[in-house]
């Protein structure tokens, strides 16, 4: 029996809310669609391919860049987002407390991690918590996101801004195709809260190897 062991999201603090997205959206002045990220501004994590794939981005609406974190990359990006044809706001490291808020704030995170000659992509814990908030996740096919996304059509090949760019494109433009991943996704991260996996922990300590026909 397989049982799943990365830390859980807390369901009570990773939900819907449209108080608290409003709330962040209202501080930080984000405008019309907002894509986001999460994480650490590196060459890993592929922030550099996203700006590159919001450049000449046919986006029927205003839209802003919203990024959570810091790193090293951080000036040169600053730096070209007036090129962008949007608004982009730096929010730097944020209070764990106040992610929630923030992942809600996003009409969609975008994960574009590249994988490194000793590095790739392992569990997002930011996937589902972004996903139980009811905000769709696009990702590369880096490492375990693929596996973590759960949709297909909502990957892309890592490197690849053009491919990346077509993703943006949907998401923003195709308003039933975003609401409909929004709540599969939401659906499928489910079995990362932490009540499924406590669910399924008891079953494998009482049903498993370990517990003897149903004793612990």
């Amino acid at each position: 029996m397989l049982v799943q062991t990365e830390l859980g999201v807390d369901e009570q603090d990773f939900h819907p809310d449209p108080a608290g997205r409003e709330r962040i959206r209202q501080e930080t002045g984000a405008e019309g669609f907002v894509f986001g990220f999460a994480g650490r501004l590196t060459g890993a994590k592929g922030v550099e391919d996203l700006f590159a794939a919001l450049a000449g981005a046919s986006i029927r609406q205003p839209w802003t860049l919203l990024l959570v974190g810091d790193g090293d990359l951080r000036t040169g990006l600053a730096a070209q987002a007036a090129q962008l044809g949007g608004k982009v706001v730096f929010a730097g490291l944020r209070p764990v407390a106040e992610m929630p808020d923030w992942l809600r704030a996003m009409d969609c995170l975008v994960l574009p991690s590249r994988t490194m000659p000793d590095w790739k992509e392992q569990f997002g814990l930011v996937i589902p918590q972004a996903m139980l908030c009811g905000t769709p996740v696009l990702g590369s096919d880096s490492g375990a996101i693929p596996e973590v996304v759960g949709q297909p059509e909502a990957v892309f090949p890592e490197r690849d801004p053009a491919a990346l760019r077509g993703l943006l494109e949907r998401v923003a433009n195709d308003a039933p195709w975003r609401d409909q991943l929004a709540e599969t996704q939401r659906q499928f991260a489910r079995q990362f809260g932490t009540a499924a996996l406590a669910a399924q922990t008891y079953d494998w300590l009482t049903d498993g190897p370990l517990g003897g026909g149903g004793r612990v």
